[in-house]
């Protein structure tokens, strides 16, 4: 599984693990908004993406909703961060990915929520 490494201002500037993701452009689909991000954060191109599921980020106060999508990455490249982004690409293995939740290494729920999307539909 791909994840960046980076810091946030509003998590006291620690490094934590997340999944590469965003907003979806004006004209964008969810899943061509994935794509690019996978792309911007990641460094990778997609060669076949399909879609998890979706769910509210916060309900209570926001009508956002988060897209969660299983890809198959093609080859590397360059990454193209937005910006003010210093993520570093990650990829880990299923039994890192558990360590890294279990260790609290992931620490944005948006993030947790997608995987534990994804471990439903795919359990490792």
């Amino acid at each position: 599984m791909l994840l960046v490494r980076g810091r946030r201002d509003a998590a006291d500037d620690e490094e934590s693990f997340e999944l590469p993701g965003g907003m979806v452009d004006r004209g964008e689909s969810p899943q061509q908004a994935a794509a690019r991000e996978l792309g911007e954060e990641g460094g990778f191109e997609v060669a076949r993406i399909a879609p998890l599921g979706s769910f509210f980020a916060v309900p209570a106060i926001s009508a956002a909703r988060c897209h969660v999508f299983e890809a198959s990455l093609d080859r590397a490249g360059a990454q193209r961060l937005d910006d003010g982004e210093t993520w570093t690409p990650v990829v880990v293995t299923p039994d890192d990915l558990r360590r890294y939740v279990d260790e609290g290494l992931i620490r944005d729920a948006t993030s947790l929520a997608a995987i534990c999307r994804y471990l439903v539909r795919r359990p490792v």
